[in-house]
Formats: structure tokens, C-alpha cells, sequence
């Protein structure tokens, strides 16, 4: 949901916005990019909304037009699994094979194996209260970036298992890893 209530849907057959006991879809023809597979929607900080796939990109929908990013014009793979937004309304993306990415405004910075992401292959991200990145890959347990070095927690540390699909957190100092 936006903050004016409405309801933001990521369906295979594109966006879909309910609102008023309407129901309105946005495609390809209004400039949405359109999954290959399983698809996500945020919400930004300044009411945009972040329509992201597996397989072709991510679309900013401002109200009117879509601006989609790709491997074409800075995204390092189009493989999207998740994706978070902190509270400088950075964009953090998780990809299926190529580390993580934070989009700034147009910028792309790239967060791979050798900066310290525990595995290429990530599944999941979330942004704590304090804008630490967490990330759970597939293999590498869960990764968490503070702005300036990544670290890592896995079944070394005690986690059950080093697949993380899920991970939610309260007040910046509780956090659960679902595997």
C-alpha cells in the first residue's frame, strides 16, 4: 500500500494498481519492463514505485511515466531476487549470481564477492532501522554491510543453515533469518 491506500501489485501480466474498486494494469505498452519470472513491489520515500523482476530489470514508476534499468544501462544482472530501499531512499538489490547493488538517483555501485558479499548467488535483502544492508545468499549465510565493511554470520555462528531466504529485524537489534 502507498501512503494514499492504494494497492500496488506485482503480477505476471505486469503492475497492477487497485484503488476506488478499480483495478488498472500497466504493461509493456506503458513503458513497464515485464517479468521472466517471479516479480516484487516497493514503495520509495518519495511515493515511487519499484516494480522488479527476475530476469529483465527494475521499473520506477513515478505516476506517469516508467524509467526501467537493465544490464543495458548500469545493472550489473537482470536477475533480480529482492530488492530493499533505505532511508535515503537508496535502492539495494540482490541478484541472483552477481552480489548486491545500491542504486542512487541514476548511480550504480556494485557490492560483489571481493568487497566482502559472503556469495555472489544472494537471495534476500533488508535495510535495519540504521541503514545496515542484510543480505542472505544462497550458501554464504547472511552478509550485513554499515556503510563501510561488509561482515558475515553462518552456521559457524549458529546459524541452522547457510540458505537465507527471509530476514526481518525490530528496533535495529533483533533479527530473524529465515532458511
Amino acid at each position: 500500500f502507498d501512503k494514499d491506500g492504494t494497492l500496488w501489485l506485482g503480477m505476471d501480466r505486469g503492475l497492477g494498481k487497485y484503488r476506488n474498486d478499480s483495478l488498472t494494469i500497466y504493461g509493456e505498452k506503458e513503458g513497464l519492463i515485464m517479468p521472466l519470472a517471479n516479480c516484487d513491489v516497493n514503495i520509495g520515500k518519495n511515493g515511487e514505485i519499484i516494480y522488479s523482476t527476475y530476469g529483465t530489470g527494475f521499473s520506477i514508476f513515478d505516476g506517469k511515466t516508467f524509467k526501467n534499468y537493465d544490464e543495458t544501462n548500469g545493472l550489473v544482472d537482470n536477475r533480480i531476487w529482492d530488492l530493499t530501499i533505505d532511508s535515503k531512499n537508496n535502492i539495494w538489490i540482490a541478484t541472483d549470481g552477481s552480489g548486491v547493488q545500491m542504486f542512487d538517483d541514476g548511480n550504480f555501485v556494485h557490492h560483489s564477492v571481493s568487497d566482502g558479499v559472503t556469495a555472489g548467488e544472494t537471495f534476500t535483502i533488508h535495510t535495519d532501522d540504521f541503514d545496515n544492508v542484510w543480505v542472505g545468499t544462497f550458501g554464504g549465510g547472511v552478509c550485513y554491510y554499515d556503510g563501510k565493511v561488509w561482515n558475515s554470520v553462518d552456521t559457524r555462528d549458529g546459524l541452522l543453515q547457510n540458505l537465507i531466504g527471509s530476514i526481518e529485524s525490530i528496533d535495529g537489534n533483533k533479527y530473524w533469518f529465515g532458511s
